[in-house]
């Protein structure tokens, strides 16, 4: 029986790790920053309001809506004439992106972004925020609300918070506010892609990571940045970005699937947040599942021949610096259980780490089925 392979799955703690400041709250104090210094550049304003004159409508209805202004310019409003290709267009042909981030900084500063203002309330109130959870805390309660379902007080209170308003009705929500959130994660993605192609260029080594990852097998990492190719892959290895990699414009920040089989269909409008929409767009996929071999029960049959043929290979996964967030379940939950897999070294910072670790992993995995592997030795939480 040969040595057993190595995969390591990196997430957030890794860029950390390298003396990157890549945490959602120091990305939002670099926005809050660059806001405060553009504001005074009025040339800006026109190029601003230009290059995304195709969300001006949008802009102008919710204005109207909250003036209690009647418009017959909106009676045909749709959200559907938000055609958020032409955006993609100007971002992928925009060489210049810190030309792009400086008009875009303009335009937040002209029209306000739902979400930078809705994160920064959380910073307030936690002095955290994760991005993430926080989209998909939003998500379920527009999609109740869509679905004819009423709120509840807490879920109320969130609406209010990101609408700013007392008052919303159907129509809102769907011909103004879904559009203008989709509209502000997309310019918030862009400008977050730009500030960690800036402060990638800090990263340093880390001795410690080196000994552990050095002469691996295989790395997928849930990252946008490049910093194992940068350091460690000294044997040419294809590396797995499951949520995009900066500089390819196709950067994934959403949420998982949040509506049951039966509602799915029924409120697709929000499908624009959600990472299974986003990968496919980009046309991310699951190439990651060829590492390993896909499983029998996968849907690609044509790689169910090459799994077969590497049964007798066998692998270890280390994972460093993520949190095992239960937005990444599917593909989480698809390495951890895979037949293949022998052992996971889950690494964690401190204690309190360590606690939301246990807890992500049993929401991912079910409580019986992680006890049953720690039990097995197959699951090993190991302290950085």
């Amino acid at each position: 029986m040969g040595k057993n392979k190595t995969l390591v799955i990196i997430g957030n703690g890794f860029d950390l790790a390298h003396t990157l400041n890549t945490r959602y709250t120091d990305f939002l104090s670099y926005v809050e920053k660059n806001i405060e210094k553009i504001k005074s550049h009025e040339d800006l304003k026109k190029d601003a309001k230009n290059i995304f004159k195709i969300a001006n409508l949008g802009n102008d209805y919710i204005m109207a809506k909250e003036n209690n202004e009647e418009n017959n310019e909106f009676e045909d409003y749709d959200y559907k004439d938000l055609k958020f290709e032409e955006i993609d267009d100007i971002i992928h042909n925009e060489k210049n992106m810190k030309s792009l981030s400086r008009k875009i900084f303009m335009y937040i500063y002209d029209h306000e972004n739902y979400w930078l203002n809705y994160f920064k309330d959380v910073v307030i109130s936690y002095d955290w925020v994760d991005f993430e959870e926080e989209l998909q805390n939003i998500v379920k309660i527009l999609e109740k609300f869509i679905l004819g379902n009423k709120l509840d007080e807490y879920e109320s209170k969130k609406m209010r918070n990101i609408v700013r308003k007392d008052f919303y009705d159907y129509d809102y929500i769907i011909k103004a506010l879904v559009p203008k959130l989709l509209l502000d994660l997309k310019l918030l993605i862009y400008l977050l892609e730009y500030y960690l192609i800036i402060e990638s260029k800090k990263v340093m080594m880390n001795e410690n990571i080196d000994k552990l990852v050095r002469n691996v097998d295989g790395v997928i990492t849930y990252n946008y940045t490049q910093v194992f190719e940068k350091l460690y892959n000294t044997n040419n290895l294809k590396i797995y970005h499951i949520h995009g990699e900066l500089k390819r414009h196709n950067l994934v920040l959403g949420v998982g699937e949040t509506l049951d089989d039966n509602n799915i269909n029924k409120c697709v409008i929000c499908s624009g947040f959600k990472k299974y929409f986003q990968k496919v767009y980009f046309g991310l996929g699951d190439n990651y599942k060829s590492l390993l071999g896909y499983k029998d029960n996968d849907p690609c049959r044509n790689e169910i021949d090459r799994y077969r043929n590497r049964m007798s290979e066998k692998w270890n996964v280390i994972i460093y610096g993520h949190s095992l967030a239960v937005s990444d379940k599917d593909s989480l939950e698809w390495v951890i259980t895979h037949p293949l897999v022998e052992k996971i070294t889950i690494y964690y910072y401190d204690y309190k780490s360590l606690n939301q670790l246990i807890a992500n992993a049993s929401l991912i995995l079910g409580k019986d089925c992680l006890l049953q592997m720690v039990e097995q030795k197959k699951i090993y939480f190991a302290k950085c």
